[in-house]
């Protein structure tokens, strides 16, 4: 997990949208189920937020998902967010060029994993001239510079 991920929503919102997209389930409808404003949902959505205990709770029933990986999902999310990713990388024994697809990878279906693998494979077998660049990664968050006196 990384500051720069593939999904910079985090785990998490990743799981959550994977799953309510194939329920065709909208934030107006999740936060109704859940007894919370859209406003909140889609903070859910969007990684700008993480859910209680009780909430996640709901959240699993809601989009069908085990309690128990939503709350992995949080988990990793929280330590991204407190030790930051390449300390979470390291410690995993997981480089951070995996770990920018680990969002991804985990918001995936059954059903789409080959077709996820088969285009990787694809890239990484294609001649280096057709490879895309490297300006089509995700963006690269920038530290924040202290201003002050000198």
């Amino acid at each position: 997990m990384t500051e720069t991920t593939a999904s910079p929503r985090g785990h998490f919102a990743a799981m959550l949208s994977s799953a309510m997209d194939q329920l065709d389930l909208s934030i107006g409808e999740l936060s109704k189920q859940l007894g919370i404003s859209c406003e909140h949902a889609q903070r859910f959505h969007d990684g700008e937020a993480l859910p209680s205990r009780l909430l996640l709770e709901k959240t699993a029933v809601a989009v069908g998902v085990p309690v128990e990986e939503l709350q992995l999902a949080v988990q990793l999310d929280k330590m991204r967010k407190k030790f930051g990713a390449q300390m979470i990388a390291e410690t995993s024994g997981t480089s951070k060029r995996v770990s920018l697809f680990e969002p991804l990878i985990n918001a995936l279906d059954a059903e789409q994993l080959p077709a996820a693998y088969a285009m990787l494979e694809s890239l990484v077998k294609a001649p280096k001239s057709k490879r895309a660049p490297a300006k089509m990664l995700p963006p690269q968050k920038k530290a924040k510079k202290k201003v002050g006196p000198a």
